[in-house]
């Protein structure tokens, strides 16, 4: 993302993580990126290390040590208005439990959409707070995410999430 007339600053963080460097980018007073990268990238620049992105890093440090559930830092969601319901959506699945495509669909009243769930998903732009490793197949199946299957797999399995397990809550 490069910072535009209509953005005060953007700052990034890179955190180590069990999955590999976790990238975080802030742009305002919100965070809008986290993604997991296989390595910095030629373009990244040093940046000053914000309040924010020290708050950022250390939760998301304690989520990989196992004492953090929830994130607490403002987010801004870029994208599409449906885009943004598909997350909101996902975002509200709590810590350890699984739902399917076709329940996000359902949620935002959308039932047939569930391939454009699908699609939303995959440009999730803030991964493990807006929890898409969350979402499965209607069969219980693991599909698709950005940061690769393993990730997905290694995040279930980290939070105790059954993959048998799938409510309509």
């Amino acid at each position: 993302m490069k910072p535009n007339k209509n953005t005060a600053f953007e700052s990034r963080a890179i955190i180590s993580s069990p999955i590999g460097a976790v990238e975080v980018l802030q742009i305002g007073e919100a965070i809008t990126g986290i993604r997991i990268i296989s390595s910095l990238p030629s373009s990244a620049r040093a940046s000053k290390i914000t309040p924010l992105l020290r708050i950022v890093t250390t939760q998301l440090k304690e989520y990989f040590s196992g004492t953090r559930f929830d994130f607490e830092f403002p987010i801004e969601l870029r994208g599409t208005d449906f885009q943004k319901k598909v997350w909101r959506a996902t975002q509200k699945i709590p810590h350890a439990e699984l739902r399917s495509y076709s329940e996000i669909a359902k949620k935002i009243r959308r039932p047939k959409a569930v391939r454009a769930v699908g699609q939303a998903l995959g440009k999730n732009p803030v991964l493990l707070v807006v929890p898409c490793h969350r979402v499965i197949g209607s069969q219980g199946k693991l599909t698709g995410f950005a940061a690769g299957i393993g990730n997905k797999e290694w995040l279930l399995d980290f939070e105790g999430a059954p993959l048998s397990q799938s409510s309509t809550s």
